[in-house]
């Protein structure tokens, strides 16, 4: 009599089923991290310029990325700061014109003063 080997069908689709499940899983982690990688040099590359433009065109690149609220709370901040600065240049300016004006006139005041004292004492 002769010995024939036993059919493994449901042996080789259960193997064939878990190397499929595997090869699914590791293309999606792989895909998962590339897509996190290219996240993080993005965001990486804004942060290496920080400018207000860097970031509102990191936020139409990835309007769904992981680092959009912070670079719109950045652009917010940043806005601030440049107001801030307008203000305070401002403030400046129409100081140092006041400043200008006032010596203009003291000047003024001055030569008046010396040439009356001048056509006094002759």
């Amino acid at each position: 009599m002769s010995v024939q080997p036993e059919k493994r069908s449901f042996g080789n689709f259960r193997e064939i089923v878990i190397l499929i499940l595997l090869l699914c899983s590791g293309w999606y982690f792989g895909f998962w991290y590339h897509v996190k990688w290219q996240e993080d040099r993005a965001w990486a590359e804004v942060l290496e310029n920080p400018t207000i433009v860097g970031f509102e065109q990191y936020i139409d690149e990835r309007p769904r990325g992981r680092y959009v609220e912070e670079a719109r709370s950045l652009i917010k901040r940043m806005k601030k700061m440049q107001d801030e600065v307008r203000i305070i240049k401002e403030r400046h300016t129409k100081k140092a014109s006041e400043k200008r004006e006032n010596t203009f006139l003291l000047d003024q005041e001055r030569k008046r003063d010396s040439s009356v004292l001048g056509k006094v004492e002759s």
